[in-house]
């Protein structure tokens, strides 16, 4: 398996299409967040035989800021991917299942592409964030129940700093790798109220959120605005500990 890629942080905006394709092509299955559109038509066009799985917008949200996501899978893995859900009432995600023998597991793996709005006073205050996560966190449960491979990635908004998520629930994990007991390594280290409520989802889970823990990952920033003036890591990855196992490295 190539790895699953992914792109956040408006990736029409800036990359070229052509430029965004040529990263999807490298990648057996990949994550594209706040799309703004519900049409693929333009990808599909440079990526012949890869699926598209989106999120339908309504017309009130097309183009705007915050909306809008996407999984495209290469057509080397189409027949192993298959949707389970796309959002709940409150939680832009697509939860896929996919087969087992993409990873060498003995059970299959449940991937859930997620986008969680930016906290905002008037359009997104705390209790929405906070609501947001709640319905993640249900939905991530219920997940646990198909299979105990579970990935979580995605643009979530979530400052985590130097949070740890390691608690009681993660005594096995600690166990098999006891480095996630180090502390995380971070260049953004910022907290907001999305990178506490992320810290409490993996650490309720038994999941590691990767950011500052794999090689190649430094807790460098994925978002830096249109002047290069804005650094910060919204975008993270949580995994259970037999694909934390798999993980060889990571690019930014």
């Amino acid at each position: 398996m190539h790895g699953i890629g992914g792109r956040s942080a408006d990736a029409n905006a800036e990359l070229k299409l052509v430029d965004v394709c040529s990263l999807v092509k490298l990648h057996d299955v990949t994550v594209l967040a706040e799309m703004r559109t519900s049409d693929a038509s333009l990808l599909v066009q440079h990526l012949p035989g890869f699926t598209v799985h989106n999120i339908k917008l309504d017309k009130g949200n097309e183009g705007k800021n915050g909306n809008g996501i996407a999984v495209l899978v290469a057509p080397s893995c189409s027949d192993y991917v298959r949707v389970l859900k796309t959002s709940s009432e409150n939680v832009q995600c697509i939860w896929m299942q996919c087969d087992r023998k993409m990873f060498g597991l003995e059970e299959d793996v449940i991937v859930g592409a997620v986008y969680i709005n930016l906290q905002s006073h008037d359009l997104f205050p705390v209790r929405a964030v906070q609501t947001h996560f709640t319905d993640l966190f249900e939905d991530t449960l219920g997940d646990f129940q198909v299979s105990p491979n579970v990935v979580l990635c995605g643009d979530f908004n979530a400052h985590v700093g130097e949070l740890s998520e390691v608690s009681d629930a993660h005594t096995g994990f600690v166990l098999d790798y006891p480095e996630v007991l180090e502390t995380r390594r971070y260049v953004c280290n910022n907290v907001n109220k999305a990178g506490q409520l992320l810290v409490d989802l993996a650490a309720a889970t038994s999941m590691a959120i990767t950011t500052g823990r794999v090689v190649g990952d430094d807790g460098q920033p994925s978002f830096t605005g249109n002047c290069g003036d804005k650094k910060s890591r919204p975008d993270h990855v949580l995994l259970s500990p037999a694909l934390y196992k798999l993980v060889c490295s990571f690019k930014m």
